[in-house]
């Protein structure tokens, strides 16, 4: 798991959230949100906005941005300076989902790792997406062998994000 999305200063989501179908916020078009993570039933997708089609039947729904890969690319026009902490969700398109952190990366460097053929074992990224990242860069894990490991964040996190091996 990872944290999630962006919030205001008053801890209120920025974009649209549903966790376990209970909505905050509004869905909303900018330059930073750019994309969403949305279950439908027992299926996980990452969309981007223009493909959102409203929020009937999401059990769970986090927007966030920007795109940093798009059909297996490095999306054009990401700013190649401000270096920072990163957080970011990643898909084949399929069921293989991935989440990640950096240490301190521009948002164009970030989005040519995932994009990378190799850089992550068996996966190969079609689509991946920033999630809240600086003071909020957060990652926690449960490895195979039942050790967990962890890069805790700076600060507290209004929503996170979890992948769940079914």
């Amino acid at each position: 798991g990872v944290n999630g999305g962006f919030f205001t200063p008053e801890f209120q989501p920025l974009g649209l959230m549903i966790a376990s179908g209970r909505t905050t916020g509004s869905f909303q078009t900018s330059s930073l949100l750019t994309g969403a993570v949305l279950q439908l039933g027992d299926h996980p997708y990452l969309i981007w906005n223009r493909e959102y089609q409203g929020n009937a039947g999401a059990g769970d729904f986090l927007q966030s941005g920007p795109r940093l890969v798009d059909s297996g690319a490095p999306v054009a026009g990401l700013k190649a300076d401000q270096g920072r902490p990163r957080t970011f969700v990643a898909s084949n398109g399929g069921f293989m989902w991935v989440v990640g952190t950096a240490e301190s990366l521009s948002l164009a460097a970030l989005a040519e790792i995932p994009s990378t053929p190799d850089v992550i074992p068996d996966v190969q990224v079609m689509r991946a997406l920033n999630l809240d990242g600086g003071r909020s860069t957060a990652l926690w894990m449960k490895l195979a062998n039942g050790r967990e490991s962890s890069a805790p964040g700076w600060s507290t996190v209004r929503n996170y994000l979890a992948v769940v091996p079914k």
